[in-house]
């Protein structure tokens, strides 16, 4: 499947980010023929950020520029998620730090920074295009169907879905984020303070373990995931403006997969 009929100039315009002269030559990528580019699957990218942290909102129009390229309808090539970190943020309910974004951020020593699919550490802005462009085009032992999450009656959430693997794979593990888009909030930029600045793609709370949940990745099989009623922070800005994040992964190979979806309305 290709993605994007305007697909060649997209890549073109992510490799010109991949040859600036900031990035080293060894983790610079170079496609021949961009007509065969092929993604496989959906990147995570876990974004640090915080709302003192100047640089950030810098990073944050370099993440939406790569979403505009890389996600279609056809393929979502990349899910980021800001993680805000207590060293640059307000915790909840004045700002976005929490115990659990305290934790997956306990690597990263500075913002704005990122873990792509866990595979390469934490990088510096300079690193995130060539490693997205290295992610999505690795073929994944397994793939995410019939996703779906909705606020019952109770107004807790529902969540069902399906994780479809075709190979092995050991020690896996399944995490579901809440993650919260289009939260109007102050922000510091190199410039001035923006009282209402608007977040994207804000961590809210794990919905399972913070460390994912056990499962079996077995050729040929299917996993289901069923959660009932999971209870909304009561930080949550605007229910209408509400996602999950699934993904799987394991400590050798890094997140082997990711899926967004949306939280629809009680009926």
């Amino acid at each position: 499947m290709k993605i994007l009929s305007s697909l060649p100039a997209a890549v073109a315009a992510l490799l010109m980010f991949v040859g600036c002269d900031s990035v080293a030559p060894e983790d610079r990528y170079t496609i021949i023929d961009d007509s065969e580019f092929v993604p496989q699957r959906s990147v995570l990218v876990e974004e640090f950020t915080g709302q003192t942290c100047v640089n950030c909102p810098g990073a944050h129009e370099l993440m939406a520029s790569l979403e505009s390229r890389m996600n279609s309808a056809d393929h979502i090539g990349i899910i980021s998620v800001g993680i805000h970190t207590p060293l640059f943020g307000f915790d909840a309910p004045r700002g976005f730090v929490t115990e659990e974004s305290d934790y997956y951020s306990s690597m990263a020593e500075s913002a704005p920074s990122a873990r792509i699919n866990r595979r390469y550490g934490v990088v510096n802005t300079d690193k995130w295009t060539g490693s997205i462009l290295a992610e999505v085009v690795r073929k994944s032992p397994i793939s995410f169907s019939d996703l779906n999450a909705r606020i019952n009656r109770n107004g807790f959430i529902d969540i069902a879905g399906r994780i479809n693997c075709a190979d092995d794979v050991d020690d896996c593990r399944l995490q579901l984020w809440l993650v919260e888009d289009d939260i109007v909030a102050p922000q510091l930029t190199s410039e001035k303070p923006i009282a209402d600045y608007v977040h994207h793609s804000v961590f809210r709370k794990s919905i399972n373990d913070r460390d994912g949940d056990p499962i079996e990745v077995k050729r040929n099989s299917a996993i289901r995931i069923d959660i009932e009623n999971f209870v909304i922070p009561e930080f949550v800005s605007n229910n209408e403006n509400l996602r999950i994040v699934a993904f799987v992964f394991n400590e050798k190979e890094g997140v082997l997969n990711a899926a967004q979806f949306p939280v629809q309305q009680p009926n």
